[in-house]
């Protein structure tokens, strides 16, 4: 019965361990993973891509973020 309550808690020390590299990888990628002004036009290439803002104000707005 010992052993079993063992295994149990390690088993749960290891669940834990593991759930917390998963989570310092995804927070640690997302604060070191780009330049907000990168960011800014990927989205702006969207915007245009999709065809909500025209090819003028795609370059004036283009123009402003480099």
């Amino acid at each position: 019965m010992f052993i079993i309550l063992i295994l149990l808690v390690i088993g749960a020390i290891y669940l834990f361990q593991q759930q917390n590299k998963r989570n310092s990888v995804f927070t640690t990628n997302l604060r070191s993973s780009r330049d907000p002004s990168r960011e800014a036009l990927d989205i702006l290439r969207e915007r245009y891509a999709r065809g909500e803002i025209s090819e003028q104000e795609f370059m004036e707005r283009k123009k402003v973020l480099s």
